[in-house]
C-alpha cells in the first residue's frame, strides 16, 4: 500500500442557497495565478443527502481562502471554463505520457 489508498476524492459541498451537492475531486489547475478545482457529480452508491441536486457534469471552482476556511466559487464564464479545463487535459496528458 502507497498510503494513497485512504484518500477519499468525494466531499459535500452546500451552496449560497443552501442546495447540496456531492462531487468527486478531479483534480487542479493553475491559471493566471489562480487555483481552479475541477469536480464531477459523485457516484451516489453511499446515498444521497436529502434534497442533494446533481451538478452539471464538469464544474470548475475558483479556490481561494477566507479566514484561512476554503472558498469554492463557482465558475460561470465559459470561455474561462474552457481555458481552466485545457489547463487540466494537458497537465494530466503529459502525465500519462512521462508514465508510459
Amino acid at each position: 500500500m502507497d498510503g494513497t489508498d485512504n484518500i477519499r476524492s468525494d466531499f459535500w459541498l452546500t451552496d449560497e442557497d443552501g442546495n447540496d451537492y456531492h462531487l468527486d475531486l478531479l483534480g487542479f489547475a493553475d491559471h493566471d495565478n489562480k487555483v481552479y478545482v475541477l469536480c464531477a457529480p459523485a457516484d451516489d452508491a453511499q446515498g444521497r443527502r436529502s434534497g442533494a441536486k446533481t451538478p452539471p457534469k464538469v464544474t470548475i471552482f475558483e479556490l481561494s481562502y477566507l479566514n484561512e476556511q476554503p472558498r469554492f466559487s463557482v465558475v460561470s464564464d465559459r470561455e474561462l471554463c474552457e481555458k481552466i479545463f485545457a489547463v487540466y487535459s494537458d497537465r494530466i496528458i503529459e502525465e500519462q505520457l512521462k508514465n508510459m
